[in-house]
């Protein structure tokens, strides 16, 4: 299927030749939506929102708008229109809160607050996500997003509680290791070398990027240091 393949552009010539020929056919609005995504996944995000805005201000919107709405919101993220964004969001939790993109927009809404440095903001729509039933992904990452803001505001011991939230949980994913490095650079703060080293050991074993497994050994060669050990020090820093 062509828009399925790797040839975008091409997909996307196909559909505004259809979309101007039968301006009046019932498959444009579709054909739109195809459009839109296919200017996200080639970071056309101007060119979305001229096409997203044209089907939320069309009359077959309807039972769509919710994901609409969504992707505008996101597309105004990758723009850096924040009001925008924050506007369409809010629309989907006001108004369309039976909808399965609620709670993502919540995160959005979080996401966009941390970036704009209202952090008390962000945790307000972060921390309710994280007692969800289900969608383990995004409780995940609103209790690490959590974490990350408390860390950010020098609140160590609610920091160090997601942060523990997503070590504990039997999860393998990559958060469980940028959790991990974390946890470490808190115990390091605190000036707890012997638990900062703990922690920043186990990076080691855990599916994180190879950036993230370095600094974790720097700093676990560093937690050494600080304890005396200057020859286990010295062979951490020699692995960076």
């Amino acid at each position: 299927m062509l828009i399925a393949s790797e040839h975008q552009e091409e997909a996307a010539e196909v559909l505004k030749r259809f979309i101007r020929m039968y301006p009046e056919d019932a498959s444009v609005f579709k054909a739109k939506e195809q459009l839109g995504d296919i200017y996200d996944n080639t970071g056309k995000y101007k060119e979305a929102l001229a096409v997203r805005n044209s089907l939320i201000n069309s009359v077959e919107a309807g039972a769509a708008m919710d994901s609409l709405l969504y992707k505008r919101g996101s597309d105004y993220i990758r723009v850096g229109d924040y009001t925008q964004a924050i506007r369409d969001f809010g629309r989907i939790i006001n108004h369309y809160g039976s909808s399965g993109f609620k709670n993502e927009s919540m995160y959005q809404l979080g996401y966009i607050y941390s970036l704009k440095g209202e952090y008390r903001r962000s945790l307000k729509y972060f921390e309710p996500l994280i007692n969800l039933k289900g969608d383990l992904n995004l409780k995940e990452k609103a209790a690490f997003a959590a974490a990350a803001v408390y860390f950010d505001i020098g609140d160590y011991v609610s920091a160090e509680k997601y942060f523990l939230l997503l070590t504990n949980n039997g999860s393998e994913g990559s958060l469980k290791g940028a959790a991990t490095l974390n946890l470490g650079r808190i115990k390091y703060k605190q000036q707890k070398y012997s638990d900062a080293y703990d922690y920043f050991i186990k990076v080691r074993s855990l599916p994180v990027g190879s950036g993230d497994r370095a600094e974790a050994v720097y700093w676990a060669g560093w937690s050494r240091f600080r304890t005396g050990d200057f020859v286990s020090a010295k062979k951490l820093y020699l692995e960076v």
